[in-house]
């Protein structure tokens, strides 16, 4: 159980500490084998890349050799293995799987259960990773009406709850297609690469002139296309999620733009190098929001890794300095003994620096920056 909450968290570290700990109390045939399962998906999860479509298919005759098709166990290993599948961006395979798990769960399992929020759930996603988003909808309502039965913390389905939001707009957004269509879709057709393109110099536009509802239309337009195209792990898809988490952000949405930064993140993680500029854009993104939100804790993290990739790319540039601004305030909200950065002793001096407004605090790190240079 403790290993399943830290890998649901992200910690995944921790997460394979309890995991393999947990190895010397299983005595079933059946356990063992999610248990190997478990360590398959965490391998994933580690080294941030997923197993080919060949392997996933070798796993799966792997189990369907131990048990039957209707086996609960072999059936939370199937969903999980449709997930990476749908991870894959190989769509057909997955719908494949996830059909006949629909089949069996809506046939043999008499109680609602997390493997049939989890299966309605991914089924959702994967609808509307293919742009249908009439059956994603379904999908998506029908875990969270589950979920919401069977669990008292709303936090377990607040990023159904989400979801389902972004597809009804997405939904809104097909009903008036003809709006705001570009050439280039009325030239090369509704899934092109330069039709995508397109609609992100839109949204680029629309956000420079504080527009951000029509900017967020013209996002979203290019991230369906996009992924359609591309798949979901596309550095030009991630850069599609970072712009609606963009938007959400500035439309004071904190809980969608979180979402949807993380999604961005997770690409660039899997497919680019650690100390690649995108990756550190993304942290200081994730950073910036969750100081909005003042989780300082969290923004302090993604800091120190953004400002780890700035140094190594640029001793001068303005990311940088941003960065280096933003450790310096976190050092002293996070109430921190010894200070590492520069200007967070020097704005100690000062005292309460909650009494500076944003501007206030701006200038006094020109002064800073004047004083040391």
């Amino acid at each position: 159980m403790l290993s399943l909450i830290y890998s649901n968290k992200g910690e995944i570290t921790l997460a394979l500490e309890y995991h393999n700990k947990a190895s010397f109390y299983i005595k079933s045939e059946l356990n063992h084998l999610i248990h190997y399962h478990n360590s398959f998906c965490m391998d994933i999860k580690i080294k941030k890349y997923n197993y080919s479509d060949y392997e996933l298919n070798r796993h799966l005759i792997y189990f369907s050799k131990k048990f039957k098709s209707d086996n609960f166990g072999f059936l939370v290993v199937k969903n999980n293995i449709a997930s990476q599948y749908m991870m894959n961006d190989n769509y057909v395979i997955a719908e494949k799987l996830y059909k006949k798990i629909l089949t069996i769960i809506e046939q043999k399992l008499k109680k609602k259960n997390s493997l049939v929020i989890s299966v309605y759930d991914n089924i959702g996603t994967l609808y509307y990773h293919k742009n249908n988003f009439k059956k994603a909808l379904l999908f998506k309502n029908r875990a969270l009406e589950i979920s919401k039965k069977l669990f008292f913390d709303s936090t377990y389905y607040i990023k159904i709850e989400l979801e389902i939001e972004e597809i009804r707009e997405c939904i809104k957004l097909e009903k008036n297609k003809n709006l705001y269509t570009c050439l280039e879709e009325i030239k090369f057709g509704k899934y092109h690469i330069k039709t995508a393109s397109s609609y992100k110099k839109l949204g680029d536009y629309y956000s420079s002139i504080k527009d951000y509802n029509l900017a967020y239309i013209f996002y979203s337009r290019a991230l369906r296309i996009r992924r359609y195209i591309l798949g979901n792990n596309n550095i030009e898809t991630a850069i599609s999620y970072n712009d609606l988490g963009w938007c959400h952000k500035l439309l004071n949405n904190f809980e969608k733009a979180l979402i949807l930064y993380f999604k961005a993140c997770n690409i660039r993680e899997k497919i680019l190098p650690e100390n690649h500029i995108d990756l550190a854009i993304s942290y200081d993104n994730l950073s910036k929001l969750f100081y909005d939100i003042k989780k300082y804790d969290k923004s302090y993290t993604y800091n120190q890794r953004a400002l780890k990739i700035w140094r190594n790319i640029s001793t001068e540039s303005q990311n940088l300095m941003s960065s280096y601004y933003a450790e310096g305030i976190l050092e002293l909200k996070l109430n921190k003994k010894i200070l590492n950065n520069e200007f967070s002793k020097f704005l100690r001096k000062k005292g309460n620096i909650d009494i500076y407004n944003e501007e206030e605090m701006q200038s006094l790190f020109m002064v800073f920056i004047n004083k040391i240079g």
